[in-house]
């Protein structure tokens, strides 16, 4: 029996909305929710985004990328598309985007209620807001992914982004606290070895750096005794309860591998991979990019920092435009003088170099990445001047 309250069909045909109501009725009393375009979806999804959604894909070519932003929004929804015909072309664009059935119209009287029901068995209530979460990837060692995670917190929350938790996920180094000039006893380590994991305890444990911004530290010398690498899942653990607690969590995760990458990735409204300008790193830039869409994760949630560019760099930046492509991309200049200052220094950018102008490119990164975190349909475009 299928559950009509948790379907909803999106078609402008009568004879579509007429076969499918047919097909999924089970006396009841049910009535089937319909739509007639993704904009009124999008307004019912708000309001219950654990739902199977039917979409006809009707006389449009551009259906797929219509409603691939769609799909990247409401993770616990359920999607299928309606069709007339079902080309290679189509399954294989619509497995990338995150469709999980190509229902022939032909055969909704056979087929869609035994496809619907298998997928209402998948669906799972929201439990709860959930805050954003952005993963720093490093693709090469002194990329400068630590300073730019942690400086990109600090201008996150400076945009309004409050609580804001900065999450230290390097077990081997444990460096923002050293950039920040801050020492804590307890720290993500305490965390992965917890039998205890909540909020309050996820507050309690984070260093308070100042109002509305909060530490997770990690100890590396105490994380080495504990261990050494996190076991993934527990890892996603408390990332999902950072998201569920804070308003927006930066996490620097330099040496991921494995299923604790896919972990973290998953859970992500946003990764970033940093790199410089340079053949190596951009190698290993495009094997991060592989693994995370060999993980599931859309393109649309990923974005290429190029880190210490400068105009006269032998790579261009239209070379690696088309090498991430159609991946976003953003700029960071090089200013090596200042980023040291102040890692030197134990502050911020924001206090010791406010005027320079990697500092304003952190800002303007921190205003890209709280509009993607928030909606990551969104292009990102280089950014240079």
């Amino acid at each position: 029996m299928v559950l009509l309250s948790k379907v909803i069909l999106v078609s402008e045909d009568p004879q579509v909305r007429d076969a499918v109501g047919a097909a999924l009725r089970n006396g009841d009393g049910g009535e089937l929710a319909a739509c007639r375009d993704l904009e009124e979806l999008a307004a019912r999804l708000d309001a219950d985004p654990s739902m199977v959604v039917l979409v006809d894909d009707g006389p449009r070519d551009a259906m797929l990328a219509d409603l691939e932003p769609v799909v990247n929004r409401y993770a616990h929804s359920r999607f299928v598309v309606l069709t007339a015909q079902r080309t290679p072309q189509m399954l294989m664009r619509s497995m990338q985007i995150g469709i999980r059935h190509i229902q022939l119209k032909r055969d909704i009287p056979e087929e869609l209620g035994y496809a619907v029901g298998a997928l209402l068995g998948t669906l799972s209530p929201v439990q709860a807001a959930r805050g954003s979460l952005i993963t720093v990837l490093s693709a090469g060692g002194g990329c400068g992914a630590t300073t730019l995670a942690t400086n990109l917190a600090l201008e996150l929350h400076a945009c309004g982004r409050d609580p804001v938790l900065l999450v230290d996920g390097d077990s081997h180094y444990g460096s923002i606290g050293v950039y920040l000039n801050i020492e804590g006893r307890y720290g993500l380590d305490y965390l992965l070895g917890s039998d205890r994991l909540d909020a309050a305890l996820l507050q309690s444990t984070a260093f308070h750096y100042q109002n509305g911004f909060d530490v997770m530290l990690n100890p590396a010398v105490e994380s080495a005794r504990r261990g050494g690498e996190p076991a993934p899942e527990r890892l996603a653990e408390i990332l999902e309860l950072c998201a569920k607690t804070y308003s927006m969590t930066i996490v620097d995760l330099p040496r991921p591998a494995g299923a604790a990458l896919e972990y973290a990735a998953r859970a992500s409204s946003l990764v970033l991979i940093v790199m410089q300008p340079a053949i190596k790193d951009i190698r290993m830039a495009r094997i991060l990019t592989r693994m995370l869409d060999a993980a599931g994760v859309a393109p649309g949630q990923l974005m290429i920092v190029v880190n210490r560019y400068q105009k006269q760099n032998p790579i261009q930046l239209a070379q690696i435009q088309k090498i991430f492509a159609p991946t976003g991309l953003f700029c960071v200049s090089n200013d090596f003088d200042n980023a040291n200052r102040a890692a030197t220094e134990g502050q911020p950018l924001s206090q010791c170099a406010r005027r320079s102008r990697l500092a304003r490119d952190i800002a303007e990164l921190a205003l890209s990445c709280a509009s993607r975190a928030r909606n990551p349909r969104n292009e990102v475009t280089a950014s240079l001047s």
